[in-house]
């Protein structure tokens, strides 16, 4: 059965599946803030990728899944700002050698 080509209305995204997107950024992220950019550039690489939307699956479903995908992305960068050791003070390490 062929897949038959959806039309993407981006004008529409926000009014559409806003409040979806909203209620499932702002549980994994935990804050309005995280939520309200992790949404803007979820729609920013939908707009960015609307040529390659096949209709395969419901346009909200693919948004939410852009969404899943700048949620996990965002939390990989976190870990990593974390994990990134401070400055290195290097007259407190001279004097560690010394002592």
């Amino acid at each position: 059965v062929p897949v038959v080509q959806q039309q993407l209305d981006p004008a529409l995204w926000v009014e559409a599946h806003g409040d979806v997107l909203w209620r499932y950024a702002v549980v994994r992220v935990r804050s309005a803030e995280a939520a309200e950019e992790v949404i803007q550039d979820t729609l920013v690489a939908a707009l960015q990728a609307a040529d390659e939307f096949r209709g395969e699956c419901s346009e909200r479903t693919w948004l939410v899944s852009i969404l899943r995908h700048k949620i996990a992305d965002r939390a990989r960068r976190e870990d990593l700002q974390r994990e990134r050791p401070g400055p290195v003070d290097a007259g407190a390490m001279a004097a560690r050698v010394d002592d």
